[in-house]
């Protein structure tokens, strides 16, 4: 929900004031003429009276695939509204959350599975369920080497330090 400005009401100058916020008070003590500034309390020194009200608002919020983790999503002037601003703009900060079986990296996603030396050597498939449902088929053929990674292997580390077999 957010701040707006009641529009059939609108933004009116306080008839307290005349719109300048400060009220004159003009006070006589005998002969003498005292005046005094004081802030006006029916605007609260604004010069203008609003009204406003709670509108709901829903935001949809469309993350494409491969969205880096702190990436902002923003919707511009759709915070809360004052006559004397412009209305802010609502951030949406994503923020990843870790899974247990895909690690990513960039756009990519790894996963890390233990295979014998005979499925390494002879060929193996093997099938993985992804993120999103799907069921995909991962297929080596007989006499297709499969190499090892480094051991320690860590798909967020850069390029460096790692082993070329």
């Amino acid at each position: 929900t957010r701040q707006v400005i009641d529009k059939k009401r609108g933004v009116q100058e306080c008839r307290h004031c005349d719109g300048r916020g400060v009220k004159i008070e003009v006070i006589r003590m005998g002969p003498m003429i005292q005046q005094m500034q004081s802030h006006c309390g029916a605007c609260g020194g604004n010069g203008k009276s609003f009204q406003t009200k709670q509108e709901r608002e829903v935001l949809e919020v469309h993350i494409q695939k491969g969205s880096p983790d702190g990436h902002k999503v923003t919707f511009r002037d759709m915070a809360d509204e004052h006559p004397d601003a412009d209305a802010g703009d609502v951030v949406f900060v994503l923020k990843q959350q870790e899974h247990s079986l895909f690690k990513r990296k960039g756009a990519d996603l790894f996963i890390e599975r233990k295979i014998s030396l005979v499925e390494a050597l002879c060929g193996f498939s093997m099938e993985l369920t992804h993120l999103d449902g799907r069921k995909l088929l991962i297929k080596t053929s007989p006499g297709e080497i499969v190499k090892p990674m480094a051991q320690g292997f860590d798909p967020m580390a850069k390029d460096e330090g790692k082993t070329d077999w």
